[in-house]
């Protein structure tokens, strides 16, 4: 194994609903029999318990599981890696569209490339990847049954502990969800590129359509198109890297942090753990 680690991963990661017929079926099933609210408009409520009605409440709530990071199925992970003391990138991925078995297959394929290239210090990159890209990752290994990257962020109690940079919760602003499009565009990174499919361009919206089309290549296009430009806003957000990201002191205060939120470590052993970290980074005073 290379000693080499990359000092930060720029990812985007694309999803597809999910495939599992039991939940497919409790879905469609919620869908159809959900009541209607008291706020529902008075032409809906009409034509609420129609055929036509309940088999487009179960087709959008299908349709909304490639969104939910719990049922979400990934299709592609892009990614490029970055290393301390070079410009140059190394851009890479990993297809899960190839058939209805890829996803298992490639999964431990995925967590040997990483293993690879990763280190405890890299920093993990993306938009929307705090809420979003991680848990749908995280969730696909723990389904699946297949262990995750050794140096892959961990979740516990709502939070990432290790060096997660979302992007979009990095910017500051008013607005709970910015596109990665219009960051570029307040940060004035120049147009973000245009990838077509079926005469349109294409979006988040149409990855599940391309996908069922067979139209891979675009969405591997569309894909690293993100990565590219999640890259500029990362490099613009950070001074090239230089400024705000993670250094000694704040892997410090990662490491005190995560020994604090340990479930496997009582009291007095935390307290040991703790000083033991600041005691090898030179924060405790020795006697003269």
């Amino acid at each position: 194994m290379s000693d080499i680690r990359a000092a930060c991963i720029i990812h985007d990661l694309e999803t597809y609903r999910t495939r599992n017929p039991e939940i497919l079926e409790h879905v469609r099933r919620e869908a159809i029999e959900k009541e209607y609210s008291n706020n529902t408009k008075k032409e809906l409520k009409l034509e609420w318990d129609t055929e036509r009605a309940r088999n487009e409440r179960a087709r959008e709530a299908v349709e909304k599981t490639s969104v939910d990071p719990l049922l979400a199925e990934p299709v592609l992970f892009c990614y490029r890696l970055r290393f301390t003391g070079s410009s140059e990138c190394v851009d890479d991925y990993v297809s899960f569209m190839e058939d209805d078995d890829c996803l298992s297959a490639r999964l431990p394929e995925l967590t040997q490339r990483l293993d690879r290239v990763i280190g405890p210090d890299t920093v993990w990159v993306g938009h929307n990847c705090d809420g979003f890209d991680l848990p749908v990752l995280l969730n696909s290994w723990s389904r699946e049954g297949h262990r995750p990257p050794a140096d892959f962020p961990r979740y516990r109690n709502g939070r990432w502990s290790g060096r997660v940079w979302d992007t979009m919760l990095r910017m500051p602003t008013k607005t709970p969800f910015i596109s990665l499009e219009n960051a570029c565009r307040a940060y004035r990174l120049g147009e973000f590129p245009v990838v077509m499919w079926d005469g349109q361009a294409m979006d988040g919206s149409r990855v599940g359509a391309a996908y069922e089309a067979g139209a891979y290549q675009n969405i591997i296009e569309y894909c690293q198109v993100d990565v590219h430009q999640d890259d500029r806003l990362y490099q613009a957000q950070t001074f090239a890297g230089t400024w705000g990201t993670y250094d000694e002191n704040s892997g410090l205060a990662e490491r005190i942090t995560a020994v604090e939120r340990s479930e496997d470590l009582s009291p007095p052993q935390k307290a040991l753990a703790i000083l033991s970290l600041l005691d090898r980074a030179g924060r405790v005073p020795r006697a003269a």
